[in-house]
């Protein structure tokens, strides 16, 4: 939509317009940028960027990241951190955050109210989530426009020891013992890292 971003180097930038949209949200959550009229976008600020490069301050969901990844590694559910803040206001607004397990949030696994908030965190199970965080006032106030996402929780447990027995002891006279070591697979591991060490 003809809007330039300059991307310093360790920065992370997401950028999306939504469907028949003309505006492209552009959200900083680490580093900064810069657009093509001189405008910094520092970590935190998120901006709706018009074709003819008119920009207005937005909600901004600085974590997750749109489409984001996570890969937990216990048998309780995952804990996911869900922050935001409107740019040099103050967070004076009544917000809703809603999870649903499909797109047209037909089934909601989760809606929280919150209210003079910045963060928030929400247990989830392994699987795809998708979220949106909007205005719960009615009417909804001016600043408090509508950010969504998607993501998807991978659930890789530790590898446990299956044989030899912890603490187990080997006795042998002559012939070193062949001992045998077997473990439980992790889905997404490739490889193993197996070290043995006398202290």
């Amino acid at each position: 939509a003809n809007v330039s971003v300059n991307v310093e180097a360790g920065t992370k930038i997401s950028a999306s317009r939504e469907e028949k949209a003309s505006d492209v949200n552009l959200t900083v959550q680490k580093g900064s940028a810069q657009l093509s009229d001189g405008k910094e976008l520092q970590a935190g600020s998120s901006l709706a960027v018009s074709e003819s490069g008119e920009t207005k301050a937005k909600l901004s969901v600085t974590s997750p990241v749109p489409n984001q990844k996570i890969l937990y590694h216990t048998a309780e559910e995952c804990p996911v951190d869900f922050e935001w803040n409107f740019g040099d206001q103050e967070n004076e607004e009544k917000l809703e955050l809603v999870i649903s397990t499909d797109k047209d949030f037909k089934h909601k696994v989760q809606t929280l109210t919150l209210e003079n908030l910045k963060r928030a965190t929400v247990n989830l199970p392994k699987g795809n989530f998708y979220w949106k965080l909007a205005s719960a006032d009615n009417p909804p106030a001016a600043t408090a426009e509508s950010s969504s996402g998607k993501i998807q929780i991978i659930q890789a447990l530790k590898p446990q020891l299956l044989t030899p027995a912890a603490e187990y002891s080997y006795q042998y006279r002559t012939k070193t013992p062949s001992i045998r070591f077997i473990w439980t697979e992790s889905d997404t591991a490739t490889a193993y890292n197996f070290a043995i060490a006398n202290n």
